[in-house]
């Protein structure tokens, strides 16, 4: 399938995940250098914020997004939760090895399939069994 600049989908999904790639590298060399200076918490909102003036202008063409009345108390799990994940994460991040924390985002589908398969009872699906 083409685009409408007659540039494959596939390499303008390349594209994204080359620029992806780069920003989260920024991001982590930018959390080490100003690690010992700022908080984990303001670092944690700065990215956010950042993150939230680049995603508006995205979300302004889904006008008719709504989350339903009754997945109201997962939404905000989820948010507690992953707000103190990345406080955690980012106060990590100033405190050890660039190569370790790396290495560690790195593991992160492993992680998920784990903790996946002990406490959501999910049944992994191995192709060669």
């Amino acid at each position: 399938m083409k685009a409408q600049s007659g540039v494959s989908r596939a390499c303008i999904g390349i594209g994204w995940m080359i620029v992806t790639g780069i920003l989260f590298v920024a991001v982590t060399a930018l959390v080490k250098f100003m690690g010992p200076t700022m908080p984990a918490v303001q670092a944690a909102f700065l990215r956010y914020a950042l993150g939230l003036i680049l995603l508006v202008p995205l979300l302004s063409w889904r006008k008719k997004m709504s989350l339903q009345k009754r997945h109201w108390w997962m939404a905000i799990t989820r948010g507690v939760a992953h707000t103190a994940a990345v406080g955690l994460w980012f106060y990590a991040m100033a405190r050890i090895p660039i190569a370790d924390v790396t290495a560690m985002n790195y593991m992160s589908p492993i992680y998920v399939t784990i903790v996946s398969v002990r406490r959501l009872l999910v049944r992994p699906i191995i192709p060669w069994q």
